[in-house]
């Protein structure tokens, strides 16, 4: 079975590859792949993700890159297994099985891992997979800006709707006078209205904070003009204060998901709003 595994810590994956390998799986990992493998590569499909976060020094970012390859691998409908330490506090991840255990008890975690697999066979048709033509498959050459742009817009989406949000999305994506996406909160339509999201790469960019205020300033306009109860500019960089700009805020990725770790989306936006209206 093809399996992508993503980890936080040297020591989860160590342990987690270990008892895939015996199983005779064959394991790709992300920096292996390149990437947002699971949004741009076509010549390797996995049959499921494992996602270990066992890490307590993890960073920001890396925490990060696991939500967003979950988020991607539910779009996708592959299946996906969290296994987690107990008492870590994460996300709420809709439909995606989370296992806690110490990760000092290999044989718990061996079983969880085969009672998954075995969950995900007897639900498989039975022609055999990829395995066999993909072993050898190439590492990935970088992806295209314009390629990782679409990249990142996706995982945005996919990091907002395993938080709850319901997206809608643009009848005119390549229109510059309309926002990346916008969602709303189901049961909150009407108190918290829409919120407005365009998504912004700057890894590569020579000022970052002059694209963000442009960015924030567009965005600011059709808020404004759609009566909008949110504009939200989300980016690919480390967290930078942006002048403030009315009925908007700019928030990094790993800004945003730490905040959805300690938080659930209806209190995040409460709280973006509250810096947007007050120009914090």
């Amino acid at each position: 079975m093809n399996i992508l595994l993503t980890s936080d810590s040297t020591p989860a994956r160590d342990l987690v590859h270990s008892i895939l390998i015996d199983r005779g799986n064959v394991i790709r990992e992300p920096d292996e792949l390149g990437a947002g493998a699971l949004a741009t590569r076509s010549d390797w499909v996995p049959d499921a993700v494992i996602a270990a976060m066992f890490g307590d020094q993890s960073t920001p970012a890396r925490r990060e890159a696991i939500l967003v390859e979950i988020g991607i691998a539910i779009g996708r409908g592959l299946p996906v297994l969290l296994l987690a330490a107990p008492g870590q506090v994460l996300p709420s991840l809709a439909g995606v099985p989370r296992v806690s255990v110490d990760i000092d008890d290999r044989n718990t975690l061996a079983l969880k891992i085969d009672l998954f697999l075995q969950a995900i066979l007897q639900n498989s048709p039975s022609e055999p997979t990829l395995q066999s033509a993909t072993v050898g498959a190439p590492i990935s050459a970088p992806v295209q800006p314009f390629k990782q742009g679409l990249i990142l817009e996706e995982s945005v989406g996919h990091l907002l709707k395993l938080a709850g949000a319901q997206l809608i999305l643009s009848d005119k994506p390549n229109s510059k006078d309309h926002a990346g996406f916008a969602f709303y909160i189901p049961g909150h339509e009407i108190d918290i209205g829409v919120v407005l999201v365009e998504v912004k790469s700057i890894v590569n960019s020579k000022d970052a904070q002059n694209l963000l205020r442009h960015a924030a300033n567009h965005l600011s306009s059709q808020v404004l003009r759609n009566g909008a109860a949110l504009g939200m500019i989300v980016h690919d960089g480390k967290p930078i204060k942006v002048h403030s700009t009315p009925m908007t805020v700019s928030i990094s990725m790993s800004e945003l998901a730490a905040e959805l770790e300690n938080a659930d989306l209806l209190q995040v936006i409460k709280l973006s709003r509250n810096r947007a209206v007050h120009g914090m």
